[in-house]
């Protein structure tokens, strides 16, 4: 039923989109006319910015998938925007991306601002590539308006947040260590995560399921909750709880970290 309920939620949630997404509509007298609108892929932006160590990172994107590499080759923080538009027609489309679209790379009281914008709402927006350097070991900040997010390295980050309105946040080819924050208002949570400090740790997704890996070794206090589904860990670790709410501790539990899901199930693993 819960996964049923779902598949309707994110189905509607997708037909709004694709409402303005796929169709451009106007009218002609008293007719509502529906024209499809395909996608329009602007020529790729690029910037750069010099990076210090210890310099936190901050990247917005309204609109978008907002991808994170880090590079062993990299001593600056180099980004590409490929900015894209839904129209019916190629002009309209480049206009829109021309007038709308804007992408900013600047060091602004003292940490490195990516900030991928869009005026009004509508069909349009960046692919972001955001590359750091590999010895990175400030804070990394993602809020993300509607898009994916995937984490495919954050060097040594201290701090990794990410903060998405509508969108899967990945992080299955990297593990994220120190304090970790990913919360989503609707999509999935997939990450190999190792919290470590006195900071809290934090994984939520309001609507959606939440997978992570924890590797051996981990020194955790985990608090689990799934509001609308199930809790699944492996058999071997030690819980107090039901299938909905647990409590688990592994090595001494040093570290305090909660996982739940409003509309979901959690699977730790």
């Amino acid at each position: 039923m819960l996964r049923t309920l779902r598949l309707a939620v994110l189905s509607f949630a997708a037909l709004g989109l694709l409402s303005t997404a796929a169709c451009q509509v106007s009218t002609e007298g008293d007719k509502l006319i529906l024209q499809p609108a395909k996608r329009y892929n602007g020529t790729p932006e690029t910037d750069s910015e010099s990076w210090t160590s210890g310099q936190p990172i901050v990247v917005f994107n309204d609109n978008g998938k907002t991808t994170i590499y880090s590079d062993s080759s990299a001593s600056e923080v180099s980004v590409v925007g490929k900015p894209f538009a839904f129209d019916a027609e190629a002009e309209d489309a480049k206009k829109t991306m021309e007038e709308k679209l804007n992408l900013k790379v600047a060091t602004e009281n003292g940490e490195i601002v990516v900030a991928a914008t869009m005026a009004g709402s509508g069909s349009y927006g960046y692919d972001l590539e955001v590359r750091i350097p590999s010895d990175f070991d400030g804070a990394l900040d993602v809020q993300q308006g509607n898009g994916d997010v995937e984490l495919k390295g954050v060097g040594h980050s201290v701090a990794t947040r990410v903060n998405s309105d509508n969108g899967d946040i990945t992080a299955t080819t990297v593990t994220l260590t120190n304090r970790i924050e990913l919360t989503t208002r609707l999509g999935d949570i997939d990450a190999n995560i190792l919290p470590t400090g006195t900071n809290k740790s934090l994984i939520r997704t309001d609507f959606g399921d939440v997978s992570i890996g924890i590797p051996e070794g981990a020194n955790l206090t985990i608090h689990a909750y799934a509001e609308n589904g199930l809790v699944t860990y492996p058999e071997a670790w030690a819980a107090n709880g039901d299938e909905t709410n647990v409590s688990i501790t592994l090595g001494n539990g040093s570290t305090e970290l909660e996982v739940s899901s409003g509309r979901g199930d959690v699977d730790l693993r």
